[in-house]
């Protein structure tokens, strides 16, 4: 009788500790943000534990607008969150466009360009219309007046950046047999930025950016005076 309540005592006692123990499983599992794949690597690990799948948040703070920082002393984990834009219709990253505005005593504000989406495919496929130069025209855009010789900023949220972008100038044809086409220049980009000429017009710029998931591009024109 002894025998039977000591082994009950000790099954019971080994199903309590069970219950308290982690029950953690490593798994292998696809990442995507925004609908980029990205690789966790050898770095970090994801855990399932108790059927929930938990992520290292250093590895998303590194693949998203947002820096974290860890305070030892305090005890706190702290997550600054940065502006980040999403074509709602394509659920695709939109980048930010800047005029690099110096003054005379060397103070540098960035100056937002408004840009208009052009032909896209990410989730889903977007056509714009054409010729491309017409789209400006059709919305009364305003070109924004910058310096000549000055710079324009491209920038994408952090770990949503294009493989590659290409920039150019659309430049619309001015003969009546041409007007259902444009004609494109490459322009100087480098270092995110444009870097504008010192002939003084109205420059359409045309951004075309290539993911392995899809693409997107977006125009919007600055006048040089």
């Amino acid at each position: 009788m002894l025998g039977i309540i000591f082994g009950l005592c000790l099954s019971l006692g080994s199903v309590v500790y069970a219950s308290d123990s982690i029950q953690s499983i490593l798994v292998n599992v696809n990442i995507l943000f925004n609908g980029i794949r990205k690789d966790v690597g050898s770095e970090y690990s994801v855990m399932n534990y108790q059927g929930h799948i938990y992520v290292p948040i250093r590895f998303i703070a590194e693949n998203m607008p947002s820096t974290i920082d860890y305070d030892d002393r305090k005890k706190e984990i702290r997550i600054e969150q940065k502006s980040v834009k999403i074509e709602k219709g394509l659920a695709a990253p939109v980048p930010f466009v800047y005029y690099e505005r110096k003054y005379q005593n060397g103070t540098l504000w960035n100056q937002e360009i408004p840009i208009l989406q052009g032909s896209s495919c990410w989730k889903g496929c977007v056509e714009s219309i054409r010729p491309y130069s017409y789209l400006l025209k059709m919305v009364d855009y305003h070109p924004v007046v910058v310096a000549p010789g000055s710079s324009i900023l491209i920038q994408y949220p952090k770990g949503m950046e294009p493989n590659s972008i290409g920039i150019t100038r659309v430049i619309a044809q001015e003969a009546e047999s041409d007007m259902m086409s444009d004609r494109f220049e490459d322009m100087i980009f480098e270092n995110q930025r444009i870097h504008l000429p010192n002939e003084a017009g109205t420059y359409n710029i045309w951004i075309k950016s290539l993911w392995t998931t899809g693409d997107t591009s977006y125009i919007f024109a600055v006048e040089i005076k």
